[in-house]
């Protein structure tokens, strides 16, 4: 079962794909992982993109005060926590070491 932490942070993830869906039409994005806070103040918030995945978490925080502004009447918490939203740049890190791993492999060959 989850914790009550992890209830609030799948609420907070699922409510702000849907805000995201809204506001960036026609984008392909997608919110990752969210961690809020143990005092509910503070939450990060990874979101990927098709696209330039750093621009879009620039113009998700961008948008982080009226996202917060929705927040607060849709979550069933006495404090909404504001919104640090960042790059989830796994997909680039695993392309980054599959490409290192594949360049080790082509040098035993030629061994």
């Amino acid at each position: 079962m989850l914790d009550r932490m992890d209830q609030i942070n799948e609420l907070v993830k699922q409510e702000i794909s849907r805000q995201l869906l809204s506001l960036f039409k026609g984008e392909i994005i997608a919110v990752t992982s969210v961690s809020v806070s143990r005092d509910l103040s503070f939450a990060k918030v990874w979101v990927s993109a098709l696209n330039d995945v750093e621009k879009i978490a620039g113009l998700c925080q961008r948008e982080a005060g009226s996202i917060t502004h929705s927040l607060a009447g849709k979550l069933p918490i006495k404090r909404v926590p504001r919104l640090k939203f960042l790059p989830d740049l796994t997909p680039e890190r695993a392309d980054r070491i599959e490409h290192l791993i594949d360049t080790l492999h082509k040098n035993e060959d030629h061994k």
